[in-house]
């Protein structure tokens, strides 16, 4: 299952680096998803053959679509694919990139739509209100549950921190991208 959700996050990534260029062949694609995601602090490595996975998947959804080879070039073994975005894939991008992250995303839809959202400071704004109004709601249901036992309490407790850890986490963001008047989001305990 996590490797579905995994595979999933990198046709996601792979869906907005098509669309960021119009078009791309595969082997760009890999290199541009190393430059971009694989680097250090960020460190998201993926198999050239799990991008080709995501790329056939993405086409077999419609999201993207093959436009006729590139001829070999001198020095290339072969015709090269090229790879564009549809109408519907632009579609799907906006509407994952609009919709609010879960409380504790995993770091790679963390990466994606932070990379995404960062040319755009407005965007990027609505994104982490978004995600501080999930973290603040999570933390109520949290506060709800009963915890009888000491597993209990302890798996509530790790829950707890680690949805305060993010709204940290985007009080920290906000600071970055501070403008007069705004405040952190709440006070921590």
């Amino acid at each position: 299952m996590a490797s579905s959700k995994l595979d999933a996050n990198a046709g996601t990534a792979l869906l907005g680096l098509i669309l960021e260029r119009h078009t791309s062949y595969g082997w760009e694609l890999v290199n541009r998803f190393e430059r971009v995601f694989g680097t250090e602090p960020l460190g998201w490595s993926v198999s050239s053959q799990a991008i080709y996975r995501a790329l056939a998947r993405l086409e077999d959804h419609g999201l993207i679509e093959q436009l006729g080879p590139e001829p070999a070039r001198r020095g290339q073994e072969a015709s090269r694919r090229n790879y564009r975005g549809t109408p519907v894939g632009a579609r799907a991008m906006r509407t994952f990139l609009s919709a609010a992250m879960p409380s504790v995303p995993s770091r790679q839809e963390l990466l994606i739509r932070l990379y995404f959202s960062e040319s755009r400071d407005d965007a990027l704004r609505d994104q982490l209100r978004l995600h501080a109004e999930e973290c603040l709601e999570e933390l109520e249901r949290i506060a709800r549950l009963p915890a009888r036992t000491r597993l209990e309490r302890i798996v509530k407790e790790d829950r707890r921190l680690a949805v305060q850890a993010r709204l940290s986490w985007i009080d920290f963001v906000r600071a970055e991208m501070r403008e007069p008047g705004e405040g952190p989001i709440r006070e921590l305990e």
